[in-house]
């Protein structure tokens, strides 16, 4: 008993006293950790409403006669569609059209993209990141908004599809959503 006694007076002798949250400079420290968090508060506030704007990039336009993609049931680039896209700060992406003749039942377009800056053939390195989308009639439209994962720099764009009968467009862009 005498020693448990010895034992927790020792132990009370080394314990170190709580800090001092009374002094000036503890003071300041707590006062500037409650600031920073107020400030990191209001700038998350600002991003959560600041408005996304869009930028939109057009990729065939005609006026009075559409262009004539000369698309086959085997799957190719639409000629003249390829261009470089800035992709910083992109959170969706949308393309919309204006086709003046649909392509006929199976007629499907879908976009690609490549980071590929070597590209010495038509193929190159692509990922699809839009489609497949149904062009078989005339018709005016958009893709939903879609998500836009993929890096967040400049890469080449393109549009391929396949159609049992030639597709006119009027007007094609892609638009994306920037924040």
């Amino acid at each position: 008993m005498v020693l448990l006694a010895l034992g927790v007076a020792a132990l009370l002798g080394q314990q170190t006293a709580p800090p001092d949250i009374l002094t000036s400079q503890t003071s300041a420290a707590i006062a500037l950790g409650a600031y920073k968090a107020w400030a990191e508060g209001q700038i998350n506030a600002l991003w959560a409403a600041q408005a996304p704007h869009i930028t939109e990039y057009t990729i065939e336009t005609a006026t009075g006669n559409g262009g004539a993609w000369a698309l086959t049931s085997t799957e190719s680039e639409m000629f003249g569609t390829r261009r470089i896209v800035h992709f910083q700060n992109v959170k969706q992406i949308q393309l919309c059209f204006n086709l003046g003749a649909g392509g006929g039942p199976g007629a499907s377009i879908h976009l690609d993209e490549s980071y590929d800056w070597t590209i010495t053939s038509a193929e190159g390195t692509w990922t699809q990141i839009l489609g497949p989308i149904d062009i078989s009639s005339w018709r005016v439209g958009c893709t939903p908004w879609t998500p836009y994962t993929g890096n967040q720099v400049d890469a080449f764009v393109r549009i391929r599809g396949s159609s049992p009968n030639p597709a006119a467009a009027q007007f094609m862009n892609i638009a994306l959503e920037v924040q």
